[in-house]
Formats: C-alpha cells, structure tokens, sequence
C-alpha cells in the first residue's frame, strides 16, 4: 500500500519534539484563519504600476511572535497588530512591515495608490 504525502508529512511530525510541536500548532493557528477572520485582519487592497508592471499590493494585520525566551506572546496572543504589505514579484510573494497600527496601514496604501 502506497502512502500519500499528507500521510508522510503526518509521520514526519510525529517525531517532532513536544516544543517544537507547540511552536507549530501556533504557527498553524496564526496561518489557518477562518473567512471572518481572514477579513477582519484583511485592510485593503489596491494596485499600482512597480518596475512598469500592474501590482496588487494586499495590506494585513498580523501579531508575531518574537521568539524571546519566557516572553509573554510564547503562550498569548502575540506582539501586535502589525500591518504588512503582501505582492507577488518574479513569481514569489513579498512581505513589508507598513506600521504598528491599521490607520498608519491605510495612510500609507493611500500614499501609493
């Protein structure tokens, strides 16, 4: 019988260590966002001509979490919220840090739009 590679990625975690299973589900958490969600982190979303082509640039809040030892965001939400900047370029998505809040995100957009 034949494994598929979501049952060998399923092996591959199990040999994970507790920590560093912790630190995934966490990651997987911030990433795998319901559609409400999605749209409540989701700030705008605008196009705009970068090196003469056609941009879209999407706009999110995100928290992060630092990574510190004992930091109070290994267990809570996170720092933040942050806004980022998203867009493709030559075939990879980019990512910016605009600002700490949603108003400095907007601002900002409505500077390069």
């Amino acid at each position: 019988m034949s494994t598929t590679p979501l049952d060998r990625v399923k092996a591959l975690l199990a040999t994970l260590p507790r920590e560093d299973q912790a630190e995934l589900k966490r990651y997987l958490g911030d990433i795998l966002v319901s559609d409400d969600e999605a749209e409540e982190i989701h700030l705008a979303s605008l196009q705009a001509k970068r090196k003469g082509k056609t941009v879209t640039y999407t706009y999110r809040q995100e928290r992060i979490r630092c990574g510190k030892q004992g930091c109070k965001c290994e267990e809570g939400a996170g720092h933040g919220p942050y806004t980022y900047k998203y867009w493709r370029e030559e075939g990879k998505l980019r990512k910016e840090y605009v600002g700490r809040s949603a108003a400095s995100g907007a601002r900002r957009a409505e500077g390069e739009a």
